[in-house]
């Protein structure tokens, strides 16, 4: 038995203060918790391409669907990726042309039940170049670090100073893509590495910003990860094989250190932007894609995730897409290309709302060893 609770003030304010209780059959903790809520950025002028070009890239996301999602590169689930619970105990929640979600009934995870094996899963993320492309823009490199990056570092090293009394003297990063996280946490001054397994990204990253990264499989690494105080995975445990060994990888890397801190952030199932993708699943190309998220979690199944790998809960915070999604779908299924620029002005306070009430489409958390 797997059972999340939670205790929190009732009131609305940009941090709360929350007890996470996770209760088994053998003993119930609790994990005291700061969270924090929303996080505003100019969503157009970082998504110009995709909002000019929406059926493009439904089209490309389309066809790398019909190249990959093949049956010789895919695989039956046959456990929960975090719990262990045999897929027989799970729920199917979205079907799909060729698969569907399902939820597990005891963490609430929810996975693909057929998905792409390791090794096409592997090969795919080293040859994603539509992923690659977006990223890589030298016209808004500086406008993600600003308004991306910079806003995730101050939230880890805020959760880290307010567990150790002082900031993370090294980070690795995982996943780096083209590197603004890494480029962000050096200009800070921390000292900064990135793992990528993508050798576009990784060239993309020397050419935006002059110094390479660690082109390696985190998980199967020979390299020495052991000096680093905090690691980070933004957007990469909805992405991979198994999260769970990716986590207990990551806490054997850390105990060797007197202040370690692992955080991650993923797309969460329980929001407003899934159910608005759920009404239209042939225009998906984020968050519920199921050549990039063959996770999507809810709080439980990521808390869940983090006590089995050895850390302990200490911070969440909520912020999303789901307003730029439902205006995106809107303006497509109306054929309204000018809607988004329209309501432009109104994307945050509106994705501050749905923040608030916990139904972003992500979520990040923070664990200390």
């Amino acid at each position: 038995m797997i059972r999340w609770l939670k205790q929190r003030e009732m009131k609305t304010s940009s941090r709360s203060l929350e007890k996470w209780i996770l209760e088994t059959e053998s003993e119930k903790k609790k994990y005291p918790m700061s969270v924090s809520y929303h996080k505003p950025m100019d969503i157009l002028g970082l998504k110009q391409d995709i909002v000019k070009n929406f059926q493009r890239k439904i089209n490309e996301r389309n066809h790398d669907k019909a190249k990959w999602m093949i049956e010789e590169n895919l695989e039956r689930v046959s456990v929960c990726p975090i719990c262990g619970s045999s897929t027989q105990s799970s729920d199917a929640i979205m079907n799909l042309t060729t698969t569907r979600y399902v939820c597990c009934r005891q963490c609430q995870h929810v996975y693909l039940l057929k998905r792409l094996t390791r090794d096409a899963l592997e090969r795919y993320f080293k040859s994603d170049l539509n992923v690659n492309c977006m990223y890589a823009d030298p016209a808004i490199a500086q406008k993600r670090i600003e308004e991306v990056a910079k806003p995730k570092l101050n939230w880890a090293i805020d959760q880290y100073k307010s567990r150790y009394g002082e900031a993370p003297e090294s980070i690795l990063d995982i996943g780096s893509g083209t590197g603004h996280f890494v480029k962000a946490a050096r200009e800070y001054g921390i000292t900064t590495n990135g793992i990528e397994i993508n050798e576009s990204s990784i060239k993309d990253c020397k050419r935006l910003f002059g110094f390479d990264l660690f082109n390696t499989n985190f998980y199967e690494s020979d390299l020495d990860l052991t000096q680093y105080d905090l690691i980070t995975f933004w957007g990469v445990l909805g992405l991979v094989y198994s999260p769970a060994d990716m986590l207990l990888k990551a806490f054997d890397c850390l105990k060797h250190r007197g202040k370690g801190m692992v955080i991650a952030s993923v797309p969460k199932w329980n929001s407003f932007g899934t159910s608005v993708q759920n009404i239209h699943t042939d225009t998906i190309i984020r968050h519920m894609n199921v050549l990039g998220h063959i996770h999507i979690y809810s709080e439980s199944s990521l808390a869940t995730a983090f006590v089995n790998a050895g850390f302990s809960p200490c911070g969440a915070w909520y912020y999303g897409m789901d307003i730029y999604e439902f205006l995106m779908q809107l303006s497509y299924i109306s054929n309204t290309p000018s809607l988004l620029e329209k309501t432009a002005q109104h994307i945050n306070p509106l994705q501050m709302t749905i923040d608030h009430a916990g139904l972003s489409d992500e979520i990040a958390l923070a664990g200390t060893i």
